[in-house]
């Protein structure tokens, strides 16, 4: 049986039957209360330098992430499968990182082979689940977990995410580019083309923030040490998906618009830029998920 610290309930077999309306009733906590307790554990639980070492395994996972992808990109009856995943990035990115991209794209095109790609699959494996045992370790901060789980079994867990969040990748990247050709469609269907543009734009950041809130509500789900309901829509995914989306327009405003950038960081800037989304979406990760586990933990407590 796993303990929990004193401030979460005796067993975590009551975590779970948690509802949704009590989980949006906060679990009893005023807003107000909430954001105090999250702001305080925030702190003391130091998320900042959490979030740096995900960032720095997420950067060493970028290289054979891109090799799988274009490893499996050449094996799918998609035509423009790259191309639209690298304009969907550019309207997204700064674009010193998205030229990044684009050029280890070209870099590693010409080089794939049956032994990079397994390679590849090996180091993606690797770092990846060393990103999610650091993730599982900052969301059992968060849960109040004392008692994490055991090395193998951990090990195990993140390289499950692993698959389960590159498959999803996979998905949105191809909702990526059948996503605005259907409404370009239905939309000449109904004559009102002047929405193609909106309704473009809509389909690029709805298949974003739909990948970012099932990608958090899993990883919530499946991370932890602790058992808990899978809540797909909850505060801390919700709060981890708008938070993503205000953290890529704002980072990229920012590189892109301050020439100081450019000038401090020279060709470097790509992998500035690149490392500092990582971390704000570590932090924006980890945030959500300490926003459910305050609020589970007051709702068991409060049954």
């Amino acid at each position: 049986m796993m303990h929990v610290s004193s401030s979460a309930p005796p067993s975590p077999e009551i975590i779970p039957q948690m509802t949704y309306a009590q989980l949006w009733s906060l679990g009893g906590l005023s807003p107000w209360t909430l954001l105090v307790r999250v702001t305080r554990e925030f702190v003391r639980l130091q998320f900042t330098a959490r979030s740096a070492a995900l960032a720095y395994y997420a950067l060493f996972s970028t290289a054979p992430l891109f090799i799988m992808i274009l490893a499996i990109s050449a094996l799918l009856p998609i035509e423009g499968f790259l191309t639209n995943t690298l304009q969907a990035i550019d309207r997204g990115m700064p674009e010193k990182v998205t030229a990044l991209i684009r050029d280890q794209l070209i870099d590693i095109e010409g080089s794939i082979n049956i032994t990079l790609t397994f390679g590849s699959l090996f180091l993606l494996m690797t770092t990846g689940s060393r990103l999610f045992r650091t993730l599982g370790q900052g969301l059992d901060a968060a849960f109040g977990v004392d008692e994490p789980r055991r090395f193998l079994q951990a090990r195990l867990i993140s390289v499950l995410m692993v698959f389960v969040l590159f498959l999803l990748f996979l998905v949105a990247m191809i909702a990526l580019v059948f996503g605005p050709q259907i409404l370009r469609f239905i939309l000449r269907e109904l004559q009102i083309d002047w929405l193609q543009s909106p309704a473009y734009h809509f389909s690029r950041w709805g298949t974003a923030a739909l990948f970012m809130l099932v990608s958090s509500a899993l990883m919530y789900w499946i991370v932890p040490s602790v058992k808990v309901r899978f809540y797909l829509i909850s505060p801390g995914s919700l709060f981890a998906t708008i938070g993503s989306a205000f953290a890529t327009v704002g980072i990229a405003y920012y590189v892109d618009s301050f020439h100081r950038f450019n000038e401090i960081y020279g060709t470097l800037g790509g992998i500035v830029a690149l490392l500092l989304w990582f971390q704000f979406t570590g932090l924006l990760l980890l945030t959500g998920g300490l926003i459910n586990g305050i609020i589970l933990r007051q709702g068991a407590v409060a049954q």
